[in-house]
């Protein structure tokens, strides 16, 4: 009788410390080639886990946990928010000056933090998947939404309490404004599913338009590139805002799962297209001239 009751625990703890192990030994590979301490960005981690912490927290208790659902829909967004909120930080303090250099370790930081939200999204997923939760949405009080919501501006403040000039752009927000407006009015059944999806939209159009005039203006205004960066941020944040919204109304909502590559996209886009570093054929180039120029003179 003792041993049949504690046989499913000990299926379940064999599996688990197997998995443990597993990953003990990728991190130890890992650390015998690179420096594990690189990926810790304190700042970062807290953007990303503490909301999706809080979320958890405001789910305890329930028959059927939510919080799987919750930590898929914002792990991402929540890392590309931090990202793209480094890239402002950067371009806003320094602008177009300082060494080409340092756009190498500006880049690997921006991505810890999508890092961190990736894997935060694939816990959600494989939870979800556990606990066949698919088909159900999430839903928190309103009380708990607002302060979800809350939360989340909070952090926002915090990173840009030093200098949140940084962050306005009346451009970026009237065309994000206009977007969600347009949305809502042409799709007045679903006003919520239109603007999350108008939002995704706005920072399209916004990317681009930072892009284009960046490279009409050869690359020597600084502007085009806050509008890029900023409208990114601003279209992240609403997105946010209205899935948290939409936990304490009940309301139905894009799907997510869609929603987090196409953000993925847009910031993958932003990375490439502005601050993706040389190719291997072209620092081989540059290596290549400077001998030549080494063995003229």
């Amino acid at each position: 009788m003792d041993l049949k009751d504690h046989q499913p625990v000990k299926r379940t703890w064999i599996p688990s410390l197997s998995v443990l192990g597993l990953w003990a030994l990728c991190l130890a590979l890992l650390s015998r080639e690179y420096e594990i301490d690189s990926l810790l960005d304190v700042p970062g981690i807290m953007a990303v886990f503490a909301p999706l912490i809080a979320a958890t927290l405001m789910t305890r208790g329930r028959v059927i946990p939510d919080w799987p659902l919750i930590w898929l829909a914002a792990g991402v967004p929540l890392g590309l928010f931090a990202s793209v909120a480094g890239f402002i930080f950067r371009l806003g303090l320094q602008g177009l000056s300082g060494e080409y250099t340092k756009i190498y370790p500006l880049v690997g930081w921006g991505l810890t933090t999508v890092l961190y939200g990736g894997v935060a999204s694939a816990i959600g997923y494989f939870c979800i998947q556990a606990a066949d939760l698919t088909t159900r949405p999430p839903i928190l009080s309103s009380i708990q939404a607002g302060l979800l919501t809350l939360l989340l501006w909070v952090l926002v403040v915090l990173m840009f309490f030093s200098n949140l000039s940084l962050i306005w752009n009346p451009i970026a927000l009237a065309i994000l404004v206009s977007c969600i407006c347009t949305a809502c009015l042409l799709n007045p059944r679903a006003k919520l599913r239109s603007a999350a999806e108008a939002t995704i939209f706005a920072s399209l159009i916004l990317l681009v338009l930072g892009i284009v005039y960046f490279y009409l203006a050869d690359g020597e205004d600084i502007a085009p590139l806050m509008l890029a960066n900023v409208g990114l941020a601003y279209g992240i944040l609403a997105y946010l805002t209205l899935y948290f919204v939409s936990l304490g109304t009940g309301v139905a909502f894009i799907s997510t799962s869609n929603a987090n590559w196409h953000w993925l996209e847009l910031c993958a886009f932003l990375i490439f297209m502005l601050y993706a570093p040389e190719t291997i054929r072209e620092i081989q180039i540059g290596n290549s001239e400077a001998a030549n120029q080494v063995l003229g003179e």
